[in-house]
């Protein structure tokens, strides 16, 4: 059975199934953070943060 033949071979090195796992984790937050921005940007919530930070970041520079 090829299936069992390749979570033998999985089991065999731990290590690989880590990075592959890291990988995957890796990739699904990209996508994921993708998605998120898309959504917002939809919605506009991007100007309005974007904005939000700018104001922020004028009111810290008054005062310092």
């Amino acid at each position: 059975a090829p299936v069992r033949e390749k979570r033998q071979e999985l089991a065999r090195d731990p290590e690989r199934v880590r990075k592959i796992i890291q990988y995957g984790n890796t990739k699904a937050r990209r996508v994921a953070r993708e998605t998120v921005n898309d959504v917002k940007e939809i919605m506009g919530l991007m100007r309005w943060e974007l904005e939000e930070a700018r104001t922020l970041r004028l009111e810290h520079e008054e005062r310092a």
